[in-house]
Order: C-alpha cells, then sequence, then structure tokens
C-alpha cells in the first residue's frame, strides 16, 4: 500500500467549460516555479490522469486537502477570532 503524502502542493485545472480538476505537485518540483504545474497538468492529460480538454488556467489551491490529520494547535492558529 502506497502512502498518501500530506506535504505536496495542490494545483486547480481550469477548462474552457468551466469544469475544474485537482492534482498534486511535490514541492520540490513547484521551486523551479508554479508554471511548472501547467506542463505537469498537460503531461497529466496525455497520460489519462486529468480529463481532456482544452486547460485555460491552473493556479496554486491555498486549501489544506492532502492532510489527513490536522493538530488542534493547527486548528486554533487558523481561527480568525
Amino acid at each position: 500500500m502506497q502512502e498518501e503524502r500530506t506535504d505536496w502542493l495542490t494545483f486547480v485545472v481550469r477548462y474552457r467549460d468551466g469544469s475544474l480538476d485537482r492534482f498534486a505537485v511535490d514541492p520540490f518540483t513547484v521551486l523551479r516555479g508554479n508554471y511548472i504545474a501547467g506542463n505537469d497538468a498537460r503531461k497529466r492529460q496525455e497520460e489519462g490522469n486529468l480529463k481532456l480538454g482544452e486547460i485555460v488556467l491552473v493556479y496554486r489551491d491555498r486549501r489544506l486537502l492532502f492532510l489527513r490529520e490536522i493538530s488542534p494547535s493547527l486548528i486554533l492558529s487558523m481561527d480568525p477570532n
């Protein structure tokens, strides 16, 4: 069984038809620049991991999607009150 990574960054792909898809990129790849995610999205389309269609935008998703467990201290530090 492959362990799920929690430190990867999530990117959103927006297609011409308005639909969205998400994929994860390791943090070392993103160090080369966020534009790498666009290249990665097209490569994933060719491999069949993302749906086919014209990609109009790829951007970083700021939500914490890949965290399995969130510690109470993290939740408190994110509380705006």
